[in-house]
């Protein structure tokens, strides 16, 4: 017997069960040892099973259940993934043998080949002999509007929903048969659906609701959004994206996390004033209902999160009181963001990326307005805005702003509109010697700076015959360390040496850490890494994701940049790692996943 083969049972099962379902089969062809080891598995998902042929699709299902029904080691299967094949027939023979194997999490998932989605009935099957049901997630169905009448509902124990592209029949009558649900996604197949507020009262256990393409009514605007049925029960968690125009009577105390995206909004002010006890407030692409006041000013004793995307109808979001604020994440027109004076004190993460390349035209002191009370940050990452408006209008001297607890800046030389689109279109600058010399005179407001994170901007075109340098040019250090690899214009690598002032001193004592995204091996590139080296005396740690195809990649520039860093900064480890051409802001995906956090 092999190796693997004498393995406990337990650690042949957890093997196989991280396999696709296809190979999952084939080890029954490996030996007697591994013939029914599949069959043991917790969790089974029938979509790695797909066929263009939705017979063939059925039968290989069937084949599976068979072979399952007839082990004895598979009379539990916790969880099962059906795809939701638009047949009645066959999606009750499916729940049927989930019921008779105890599933507790059961997936009817969205059938790809189905464009758009063709509904079909939900069978009572389901609802009659899954009872011990604790997670459901349905796609592409019709629930029916006429559910028998039952002593006790008929999912006592579901604790988990999650609804796509369906249409409810009955929405009062659907609920009513899970009383015990804490988390419910809804993403209705028809924009015109209605979903009234009251079918949530059967559900006072709620508390992760997420809503999209619902439109929410509420017949009792004075009730309010009544989740609960007494001060136990109470949602903390709300989601809701589009069409659906939210109207001012949801005041709820217990709300924790708010996310609005696609939909307009009543009255902005008023919504503010409803949810103090907000720990999460997300916008996107959300707008004020014509003829409503326009601007909001965010006073929220215990808001912790803020994020603005997409948002500028909204008006002028002005953050006015928020002492709890730790996060605060920005991308739109940055002229309709504006932060009081103490506003933020505790205020550690700052994301402010602008959709506009020039917003303030070179007025310092409309930067310094908005940069002022957000100086005491520890992490501020921004785009092309910030480091432009710098470049264009700030003083010397005394009357610069620092930011003395600033330890990590990740800047990122481009600009977007339309941030959350994917059809938005993207703006890149070239990270020229002379932008690399503005963000220089920035880091010298920054003297604790540890990690500073950039995402070059450089194209990436075949790279060109290396240029042979000249005797004359390799009498200056910073072209000798470019061996002049390069095929752009040399000279302006030579003035930005000789512009930047004390470049024998450190002015990054504290560097520890620098990471380059899409490092082409480009002119400005080289040159931010040549004064990296020379100023960043305490660096441990260097890494570059060069774009494939860029000169980053050769062998000529990693060697260069490794026998450079090797001399200046011999304990660092640095490190080349390959990156995609569509490498966006390493922050902001980051960020972004606050809004999925409960």
């Amino acid at each position: 017997m092999d190796t693997v083969s004498a393995l406990p049972d337990r650690v042949l099962e957890k093997i196989v069960s991280l396999l696709p379902l296809k190979d999952m089969l084939r080890t029954s062809l490996l030996s007697r040892r591994w013939r029914r080891v599949w069959t043991t598995v917790l969790a089974f998902d029938f979509t790695d099973a797909a066929d263009d042929d939705v017979n063939v699709y059925i039968s290989r299902i069937d084949s599976c259940l068979e072979h399952l029904s007839a082990s004895p080691s598979c009379a539990t299967i916790p969880s099962i993934v059906f795809p939701a094949i638009q047949d009645s027939d066959v999606v009750d023979r499916w729940i049927r043998f989930a019921a008779a194997h105890s599933v507790q999490r059961l997936q009817l998932a969205m059938w790809m080949d189905y464009t758009p989605p063709i509904p079909f009935t939900l069978p009572l099957s389901l609802f009659q002999l899954c009872r011990g049901l604790m997670a459901l997630d349905i796609s592409s169905c019709e629930i029916p509007a006429v559910l028998e009448p039952a002593i006790s509902p008929a999912f006592p124990s579901l604790r988990s929903l999650s609804l796509f592209e369906v249409t409810i029949a009955n929405p009062l009558a659907f609920f009513a048969q899970c009383p015990a649900i804490e988390r419910l996604t809804a993403e209705l197949l028809d924009e015109d659906d209605l979903l009234p507020a009251s079918a949530f009262r059967s559900c006072p256990l709620l508390s992760t609701l997420s809503l999209a393409r619902c439109t929410l009514t509420i017949k009792d605007p004075p009730e309010g959004f009544a989740f609960r049925l007494d001060p136990r029960h109470t949602v903390s968690t709300l989601r809701i994206s589009g069409p659906t125009v939210l109207p001012l009577s949801l005041p709820s105390s217990s709300l924790r996390t708010l996310v609005l995206s696609d939909l307009e909004i009543a009255n902005p002010q008023a919504l503010i004033r409803a949810f103090q006890g907000l720990e999460l407030l997300s916008f996107e692409s959300v707008w004020s209902e014509t003829g409503a006041d326009s601007g909001i000013q965010v006073r929220a004793p215990r808001m912790r999160h803020l994020m603005v995307q997409d948002s500028e109808e909204l008006g002028t979001v002005i953050v006015a009181d928020t002492p709890q604020l730790c996060g605060l994440f920005y991308w739109a027109d940055i002229r309709y963001l504006g932060v009081f004076d103490h506003a933020v004190p505790k205020l550690e993460e700052a994301f402010l990326h602008c959709m506009v390349e020039n917003p303030y035209g070179g007025k310092y002191h409309l930067w310094k307005n908005l940069m002022q009370p957000l100086s005491h940050v520890r992490l501020l990452s921004v785009n092309w805005w910030f480091i432009c408006e710098f470049m264009q209008g700030c003083p010397v001297g005394s009357e610069r702003l620092t930011f003395d607890k600033l330890e990590e800046f990740h800047w990122w030389p481009v600009f977007k509109k339309y941030a959350a689109s994917p059809f938005g279109k993207w703006y890149t600058k070239r990270l020229s010697p002379i932008i690399v010399l503005s963000l220089l005179d920035f880091l010298e407001c920054c003297p604790n700076i540890q990690h500073l994170c950039i995402v070059s901007t450089n194209s990436v075109p075949e790279s060109p015959p290396p240029v042979v340098p000249s005797a004359k040019e390799n009498e200056d250090e910073f072209l000798i360390m470019m061996e002049n690899s390069i095929d752009l214009n040399q000279t302006e690598g030579l003035q930005i040496v000789q512009r930047v002032p004390n470049s024998g001193e450190s002015s990054l004592p504290q560097l520890k850490k620098f990471t380059m995204h899409r490092f082409s091996g480009g002119l400005g590139d080289m040159c931010l890494l040549y004064f990296v080296g020379l100023k960043g005396c305490a660096l441990q740690h260097i890494h570059l994701y060069y774009m494939v195809g860029s000169r980053g990649a050769t062998h000529r520039i990693q060697s260069t940049v490794y026998h450079y860093f090797s001399t200046c900064s011999p304990h660092a480890i640095l490190q080349f790692s390959e990156c995609s051409s569509d490498e966006t802001c390493p922050r902001h995906a980051e960020l972004c996943m606050h809004e999925f956090s409960d």
